[in-house]
């Protein structure tokens, strides 16, 4: 079997890396390669990187395992070890092959300068050659099916390791981007979903919320967690909290942004039109409906959100909205799926779009009002207070579970 295009596996590799972590596409090769020597050489071999004087030894059998290990160890090297730079993973990097004949290390070039995948030191060079570049090509399949973005590492913010992570869940427009600015104002790791082709499989709203806990408790397991979501992703995320439960696992935070006005959408037939007036107003928080209804023609609006955005990911968006919107018009709430102390409401206090408003407020159940509106409340200048009454419902929460 030959390996895809090399040009086309770096480009994947180097835009899901960005995506996903923020990070440079080398720790993404250096992960392929690490796996490509436990195939040619065998699953019984010992395959130990020395990079930066820090040993590491896999504890899976693909290269999506060797990548979380790499991405720990840049975060939060052993202690003694110096500070691992990605840019430089495979300049630095010298594998150690072990096995039962003899012992080699391995001098990998970087591929991205000249499509070079070559390997100094490695018996059988060509067969490993080939073997990484096919990982290679694996891998940015993985990661462009990735539902799960680590927001904090994707905006180069410091690991806080004291708090316990955040995992947030996208609204109908799919995207984990919104969040950025919370996610920047927030005293913890921020984890965020993004709806990718897996997600829109999904034939309801508890199937959904069941896909992203098994994604979530595969990538960090733990006793404990907290999670949320904004809009639709708010539903989901009262779904997850019912799921988690089921499965013995402490929910020690719900938050629901927002999620009055997902729910009206069930009671609403929207048009192409009101969806394009969405689009541009979640692509420009800052602006009211009455700022752009009746002031712009569809033609002027659909120019407008192409500035900003390309067609191909116009088009994801309206489909996302389009998938989200036909589960939200099935959906049933499981009774109690958040309730007591655990779960913070935050309505927006501007009202969105009028024909929303009346519909949406029917649906609104107690909780704390706050700056903004359906959209704008994630944006600078709101995303402060909003991080502030979680991390404070967070402390109160805690000590409510610790004096019960």
């Amino acid at each position: 079997m030959s390996p895809p295009s090399s040009r086309d596996t770096l480009q994947q590799l180097r835009q899901h890396m960005a995506r996903l972590y923020g990070l440079p596409v080398q720790l993404s090769l250096l992960a392929a390669l690490l796996h490509a020597c436990q195939q040619i050489y065998g699953q019984r071999t010992q395959v130990l990187l020395h990079w930066t004087g820090l040993p590491l030894t896999a504890a899976g059998d693909d290269a999506s395992a060797w990548l979380r290990q790499l991405l720990d160890a840049c975060e939060a090297p052993a202690a003694g070890s110096a500070p691992c730079s990605p840019a430089q993973a495979l300049t630095l990097a010298r594998i150690e092959v072990r096995t039962p004949q003899r012992n080699v290390i391995l001098a990998p070039c970087d591929p991205m300068p000249s499509g070079d995948w070559s390997v100094r030191g490695a018996p059988g060079g060509e067969a490993l050659q080939q073997a990484w570049q096919l990982a290679a090509a694996a891998l940015a399949q993985t990661l462009e099916a990735e539902s799960l973005v680590e927001l904090s590492r994707a905006l180069g913010l410091p690991a806080v390791t004291q708090q316990p992570a955040l995992y947030l869940v996208h609204g109908a427009d799919g995207s984990a981007a919104p969040f950025a600015p919370l996610a920047a104002r927030l005293n913890c790791r921020v984890h965020a979903f993004s709806l990718r082709e897996a997600g829109r499989r999904q034939p309801s709203i508890q199937a959904l919320a069941a896909h992203y806990v098994r994604r979530m408790l595969s990538a960090s397991p733990a006793t404990a967690y907290r999670v949320g979501g904004h809009s639709f992703g708010a539903i989901v995320a009262a779904e997850m909290a019912t799921i988690l439960r089921s499965v013995g696992k402490q929910v020690d935070q719900v938050v629901l942004l927002d999620p009055s006005l997902a729910m009206a959408a069930r009671d609403r037939q929207s048009d192409a039109g009101n969806e394009m007036l969405t689009l541009y107003l979640a692509l420009h928080p800052e602006m009211t409906e009455q700022q752009v209804a009746g002031r712009m023609d569809a033609n002027e609006l659909a120019a407008r959100i192409a500035q900003r955005m390309p067609r191909n990911r116009i088009d994801e968006v309206l489909s996302n909205r389009h998938a989200c919107l036909a589960l939200l018009q099935r959906y049933r709430p499981t009774p109690d799926g958040a309730d007591g102390a655990s779960c913070l409401r935050l309505h927006a206090r501007q009202p969105f779009i009028a024909s929303w408003n009346a519909a949406a407020m029917a649906y609104r159940q107690p909780g704390i009002d706050v700056p903004g509106n359906h959209f704008s409340m994630l944006a600078e200048p709101h995303a402060g207070s909003l991080a502030q009454l979680i991390q404070t419902h967070r402390e109160a929460n805690n000590d409510h579970l610790l004096h019960s």
